[in-house]
This record gives structure tokens, C-alpha cells and sequence, in this order.
């Protein structure tokens, strides 16, 4: 057995190693996105002063609960905030469509496909500050009982609304990380 293959030497290695992966990384700017250190948590500052707002579906309006919620939830986990300096507001489209059908005209499966326009806003000037559009797509099996098609279509909804809230987070998180954003 060599001196290089002893065990005190092989954890010294990895510790030399973590260290100058760690320094390496803070050396190229990378920091976390949603850090509670106040010189780190730029963006987890910026989402705490986002009031979301109204989401709008004509047609479902319980996806709209259920997105509006989701985005509480993500946004703002501690409640309404103290002193909102941006609004958030989202409306959402919905595509119900049949994906697959048997030779004798029966539907086996639907694709549901949910999009959700969203504006930041500043909330003393009501200028539009960000916008985009996000999409998340699911299916889910019809079955023969009416009663198993309602609750795959629900809980596909649930899924939606999870992902998009989720989805709407991380790209303003990102965006008020930005060079240039308007973080206050």
C-alpha cells in the first residue's frame, strides 16, 4: 500500500477538491437564486414585493383558482406583502383535445394544454414592466365511467396549475436576477 492510497490522504484529496470546486464557482458569479442571505436574495426580496393579482379564465374558472393559488403559494408563502412594489396578473386559455381514437370512433385518451399569459406591472405607475407567455401540457386516459373522466380531468388541471405557477416563478425569479432589472 502507497501513501497516496490511504484513507486520510484520499478524504484530504476530496477536501481539496470540494474547496476548489467551491472556489471556482464563486470566482464565476454563480450564486443561488433564492438565497436567504440579503447580499444573495436579490430575487427572493424582488418576488416578496409581487402582489398577485387577478387570474383570468373565462371557461374554467376553477383552474384559475387553482393557478392563483398555486402562485400564492410559490410568490408569496409568508402572506400578502408588506409594501408590494409589482402586480402580477395572469390569464389562462385552455385546449381540450382528443388524442387518441380508436378505429371505431372512441376517444382512449385527451391531451388538455393550458397557457398562461402573465404581466408584471409597477403598482405606482401601472407601467408593464415584464410579460410572457408559459404553456404546460398534459394527458390523461378516458375511461368508460363518466365519474374516472371527471376526476382525470381534474387532477390534470391540478398538475397544470402546479406546474404553471411553478413555472412563472422561476422565470421572474430569473428575470429580476437579471443585469438591469428593476429591483427596488
Amino acid at each position: 500500500m502507497s501513501w497516496s492510497d490511504a484513507p486520510v490522504f484520499a478524504q484530504a484529496r476530496r477536501a481539496v477538491a470540494a474547496s476548489l470546486l467551491l472556489i471556482g464557482l464563486a470566482g464565476c458569479g454563480f450564486h443561488p437564486l433564492y438565497a436567504t442571505d440579503p447580499s444573495f436574495g436579490v430575487a427572493g426580496q424582488a418576488l416578496e414585493e409581487i402582489v398577485v393579482g387577478a387570474v383570468l379564465d373565462k371557461w374554467q374558472p376553477r383552474t384559475a383558482q387553482l393557478v392563483h393559488n398555486a402562485l400564492l403559494d410559490q410568490i408569496n408563502p409568508d402572506g400578502k406583502p408588506l409594501r408590494p412594489v409589482y402586480s402580477l396578473h395572469v390569464e389562462l386559455t385552455e385546449i381540450l383535445s382528443e388524442m387518441a381514437v380508436t378505429q371505431s370512433d372512441q376517444v382512449t385518451r385527451n391531451s388538455l394544454m393550458i397557457t398562461a399569459a402573465y404581466t408584471l406591472s409597477d403598482i405606482k405607475t401601472g407601467l408593464v414592466l415584464h410579460g410572457a407567455t408559459m404553456r404546460a401540457t398534459t394527458s390523461f386516459s378516458v375511461m368508460r365511467l363518466d365519474y374516472g373522466n371527471v376526476v382525470a380531468e381534474r387532477t390534470a388541471r391540478q398538475w397544470l396549475a402546479q406546474e404553471l405557477a411553478e413555472k412563472i416563478h422561476a422565470e421572474l425569479g430569473a428575470w429580476l436576477m437579471r443585469p438591469g432589472a428593476p429591483v427596488k
